[in-house]
């Protein structure tokens, strides 16, 4: 997982997982993830936490111009 700065106070975290299986069985460790820290977050409106997950649609290793997956 990569927790990753996007703006002022604004955050978001990327995680891999093998299959979209995988990843729906994870998805009540990932929503805890912020209980660690939640007392240091700015509440806004509607919430905390805006939680998404899909799948890549383009990948690249950084040696080529990538390609859709």
């Amino acid at each position: 997982m990569a927790l990753i700065k996007s703006g002022d106070g604004a955050f978001f975290s990327i995680g891999e997982c093998d299959t979209f299986q995988h990843m729906v069985d994870a998805r009540p460790k990932m929503l805890g993830n912020p209980d660690r820290f939640r007392h240091t977050l700015q509440q806004l409106e509607g919430g905390y936490t805006d939680a998404v997950s899909g799948e890549a649609v383009f990948e690249t290793d950084g040696r080529s111009s990538g390609r859709s997956v």
